[in-house]
């Protein structure tokens, strides 16, 4: 999510990389109200669910497959 790492409820993973990333924060982005997330493919079944468990979404566009997981759990 924009560079950064999150776990399964969106919490930031910081590292030594953090400090280099040129981006907007997991903290900062959640105060953004129109939060647009994107993604294709049951690859990103996990990544998705976490920014969604985090609230870190605030419209939402995927494929059908991706949808038909997340229903599903």
């Amino acid at each position: 999510m924009c560079s950064h790492f999150i776990d399964q409820n969106s919490g930031h993973l910081a590292g030594d990389y953090s400090e280099r990333i040129i981006g907007i924060t997991p903290t900062s982005l959640k105060k953004v109200p129109v939060r647009v997330f994107v993604a294709a493919g049951l690859d990103k079944k996990y990544a998705t669910q976490a920014a969604l468990n985090g609230g870190c979404i605030s419209h939402l566009v995927i494929d059908e497959d991706l949808a038909k997981f997340l229903i599903s759990v």
